[in-house]
């Protein structure tokens, strides 16, 4: 028993419209003998269910005006009776999981629009909301035994919501899944019959995509949790920005439950161009897919915690192709891309990686700690002595991709990592030293790495397509690090297994050597640091911390290491890196139609903006009066610049910027918001700042 979706993909419920349609119903009160007097009625009721699925949209945001909702891949059948096995529970009486009829329902793209467009009421402007409104058939939005595998970006059941932002003058949107958001829970659901799914839009932060269509097949991080519960109740969604663009690096500083976009050729590009891989090497031709290769977290946490998706350059606002990342714990993660050939959603043995990303999140904020180095090992989520978290990743001379380090500062076991299927990652050693075959194998240790290998992947006059570094950042070069600076010292700290000098980067720990794919050694005895450049005898060149004495001595020359031992790397300041810095630091200004100027370095052209969603006063609470909430702090016509607030502002070097404030003095109470600042590399796009000023007025 199936029913059909009407043709335009719309089940009409309003009992005065023409095109009305029932709600089909089932239920099972198992095997029971009817006879002509028989009265069905106390236990021998009939529970029914209905075999559609209720969304509604509420827009709880002060900010944001709905105007339409569109559903994407509906199906256009279903089961009126749950007969697939596994799909219903007798005992509950509720959908398990979908039950499509097999053959003959179509997951069609759409959309189907939902809107006051031609006639139609679909959308309550009163109330802000899209109520009673969308029923479809159950999907599946998960592949695999168990459904703890969710299906591509593109054939999900998924809602675009469509709306006014703050003084927009013209509908932007954005794309919303069937998802829990929870940490460890988070997983995509599939559409069930007799559910009701409301996305509860709590927080809009700035203006969506241009077109239904774009937000569709864009890449947006859209944080959200929806608890699916019985017919009848409430959901929360809120909506965020679209996944900002990253420089091209190998590692990427994030922070959690923030999704970046990574330029998915980038390092890849540069390393064909070089003619170190085959210029067919990695094309969008492919089959590319992402995947957790391992993080440092536990086995069920790892599965639910990273989201990695590709997205093609027609399925983003970029025109790139790019790699998307989510991670909602602390910690270091390896992902990587390949071409799924088979298409079985896994890298087999004879696909590999053709490119991976250091993902290392952290709320750090990487800034030069003295001779231009970063406070703390590259991988590290502390800076403190003795702390084991201070120690951060290894890496062998030459290559990008890392390796865990000890879990303690007292012993050398090793870090337990697991991948997105949950498994334990065991390191193993390579039987190829080839460049290519590194990058296809980034978790193979190689103690064949050795010779000529890497001789230039790190240091070829500039910062290179291996470097394991930020962006902005590299592994000291030449005489740089501990940087001409032989005449310094670290002060030996025996008690917490390493040395300090403020002047050359602070805390510096003994993080011990990998010398096999499972052994460590030294970890709490000594320290050794790689540089970029090669030493004699095909080594690397090597700094290491001296454990004997009252002090812990640099060497910057003359020592040597292994190119296929796994060493730590303290990051140095890339000097040929875009780069651009403001005075805006914890600055305060006031609401008091001041002009305030903001002065601008940088090394490159650049363009400013401000972000949308963050010039708004907010009322302090205790405060009452809730009438200024969301008005602008900036003066639409004046207020950046001198022009319009909402205007970019292009730059080259130095430069001094001006915001202009909204007078609040008729108010009698606290207020306070913040402006933030958004300056982008006019030649790329790629962030090089966001500064953020508090505004405040003090109470009368």
């Amino acid at each position: 028993l199936t029913e059909k979706m009407p043709a335009d993909g719309k089940w009409i419920t309003d009992a005065l419209a023409a095109d009305y349609k029932h709600i089909p119903m089932w239920g099972n009160i198992g095997n029971i003998e009817i006879s002509g007097d028989m009265e069905i009625s106390g236990t021998s009721s009939i529970s029914l269910t209905r075999m559609l699925a209720r969304v509604d949209v509420q827009i709880a945001a002060t900010n944001f005006k709905i105007s339409s909702v569109d559903v994407y891949n509906y199906n256009t059948k279903g089961s009126l009776v749950p007969v697939a096995t596994g799909t219903w529970d007798n005992n509950q009486q509720k959908a398990i999981a979908p039950n499509v009829p097999a053959g003959s329902s179509v997951l069609t793209k759409g959309p189907v629009v939902y809107d006051n467009k031609d006639g139609r009421t679909e959308i309550n402007t009163s109330t802000n909301n899209c109520a009673k409104e969308i029923y479809i058939f159950e999907a599946e939005n998960h592949t695999g035994t168990g459904h703890t595998v969710a299906k591509d970006h593109l054939d999900r059941t998924c809602i675009v919501v469509g709306g006014i932002y703050g003084n927009d003058n013209e509908p932007t949107y954005y794309r919303a899944d069937f998802s829990t958001g929870s940490d460890d829970s988070e997983k995509f659901l599939d559409v069930l019959r007799n559910h009701h799914y409301t996305f509860k839009i709590t927080k809009v932060a700035g203006s969506g995509y241009g077109t239904s269509e774009d937000a569709f097949l864009g890449a947006k991080q859209i944080d959200f949790t929806v608890d699916v519960t019985s017919w009848g109740e409430n959901h929360e969604i809120p909506l965020e920005r679209e996944v900002p663009l990253q420089p091209t690096a190998n590692s990427y500083i994030v922070e959690t439950k923030k999704a970046i976009a990574i330029p998915l050729f980038g390092q890849a590009r540069q390393a064909m161009d070089a003619e170190h891989l085959s210029n067919t090497w990695i094309d969008e031709t492919m089959n590319l897919k992402g995947e957790l290769i391992w993080a440092e977290e536990g086995a069920d946490a790892v599965v639910k915690s990273y989201s990695v998706n590709v997205f093609k350059s027609s399925q983003n606002k970029y025109g790139i192709p790019i790699l998307t990342v989510v991670a909602n714990n602390e910690g270091n993660a390896l992902v990587g891309v390949y071409n799924d050939a088979n298409g079985n959603g896994v890298c087999d043995a004879g696909e590999g990686f053709l490119w991976s990303w250091h993902i290392w999140v952290t709320n750090y904020k990487p800034v030069d700690a003295g001779g231009g180095f970063m406070d703390r090992n590259l991988g590290a989520m502390s800076s403190s002595r003795g702390n084991a978290g201070a120690i951060g990743l290894h890496y062998q001379f030459g290559r990008k991709d890392p390796f865990p380090a000890a879990a303690t500062i007292n012993d050398n076991t090793q870090r337990t990592v697991y991948n997105s299927r949950g498994e334990k990652v065991d390191f193993s050693a390579e039987i190829d030293a080839s460049l290519p075959y590194s990058i296809n194998n980034p978790v193979n240790f190689s103690t064949a790495w050795s010779g000529s290998r890497g001789n230039t992947s790190w240091d070829n006059g500039k910062k290179t397509a291996y470097d394991p570094c930020p962006a902005g950042w590299r592994v000291p070069a030449g005489k740089q690090p501990f940087g001409n600076q032989t005449d310094k010292t670290l002060i030996k700290d025996g008690a917490k297994q390493g040395a300090f000098n403020a002047s050359i980067g602070g805390w510096y720990p003994y993080g011990g050597i990998r010398t096999t794919a499972t052994a460590i050694t030294g970890t709490g005895n000594y320290g050794y640091y790689h540089g970029a450049t090669t030493a004699q005898g095909n080594n690397g060149k090597m700094y290491s911390l001296e454990l004997d004495g009252t002090t812990g001595k640099v060497f910057p020359e003359g020592d040597k290491s292994r190119r296929y031992q796994g060493l730590s790397v303290r990051c140095v300041r890339d000097e040929s890196a875009s780069l651009l810095t403001t005075d805006s630091e914890d600055r305060v200004i006031r609401t008091d139609a001041g002009t305030y100027n903001i002065k601008v370095e940088s090394n490159t052209g650049w363009e400013a903006l401000i972000k949308r969603g963050t010039d708004e006063v907010t009322v302090v609470t205790g405060d009452n009066d809730n009438s200024v909430l969301g008005k602008p702090l900036l003066n639409p016509a004046t207020g950046w610049n001198g022009g319009p607030s909402s205007a970019p502002i292009s730059g080259l070097g130095n430069a001094v910027i001006t915001v202009t404030t909204v007078d609040y003095s008729n108010l009698s109470i606290y207020v306070e918001g913040s402006i933030t600042i958004v300056f982008r590399d006019k030649a790329t796009g790629t962030i090089l700042n966001e500064t953020t000023i508090k505004a405040v007025k003090a109470r009368q």
